[in-house]
């Protein structure tokens, strides 16, 4: 890598969606970044109130439950730092996807159940946490390998090109996310969940 970075130059974002030889590194980050983006975090986060309010808590608990958020991103990153040389990449990846589908479909369930059983609502923010953690330790896979695949040369056209598709994810999704639950209720995850399937 070293000798490829002294023979080449930096390459530009568009150079490198003309580059043949890099177009399947580039798909598979691409689609990594949208799978983070279509995973429902950004959801979780921005409406966190609307989520736990939802989930049954009062307005005065949301504010202290909101800090358990994140609390589970940094027991999230320590877990990935020790969960990624022994589990493997392709296998934590793989499993924290899983786990958070199953995740977001509990968290549907209990939605639903939120008004027949009064213990429901803690069973709904410790999903919420136990999702967040679960992409905390996907991320950190997914942060590893998009660095691991791209050659150095091409890295900064890579990071420029995700982190364009990252914010407009942000943004789609702070934007569309109200008209969702507005449509669909206690279902609204279920369409993050089909697409953590499908990724």
């Amino acid at each position: 890598e070293q000798a490829l970075k002294k023979t080449k130059s930096q390459i530009t974002p568009l150079n490198l969606l003309r580059d043949k030889s890099l177009r399947w590194q580039l798909y598979f980050v691409v689609s990594l970044v949208l799978s983070v983006q279509l995973s429902g975090v950004n959801a979780i986060y921005f409406y966190s109130y609307d989520v736990l309010r939802t989930a049954g808590f009062s307005p005065e608990e949301i504010p202290y439950l909101t800090l358990g958020t994140g609390t589970s991103e940094a027991i999230a990153t320590v877990l990935c730092g020790f969960l990624i040389e022994r589990m493997g990449r392709k296998t934590l990846l793989l499993s924290g996807y899983g786990l958070m589908a199953s995740m977001l479909g509990l968290l549907t369930v209990s939605f639903s159940l939120k008004d027949h059983y009064n213990w429901i609502p803690y069973c709904s923010i410790m999903l919420v946490f136990l999702f967040l953690i679960f992409y905390g330790t996907c991320i950190g896979v997914n942060l590893s390998i998009r660095s691991e695949i791209i050659t150095q040369p091409s890295r900064a056209a890579t990071f420029v090109i995700t982190g364009c598709l990252n914010w407009v994810g942000i943004y789609l999704i702070a934007l569309i996310f109200p008209f969702i639950v507005e449509s669909m209720g206690q279902f609204c995850f279920l369409i993050f969940l089909g697409c953590i399937l499908s990724s």
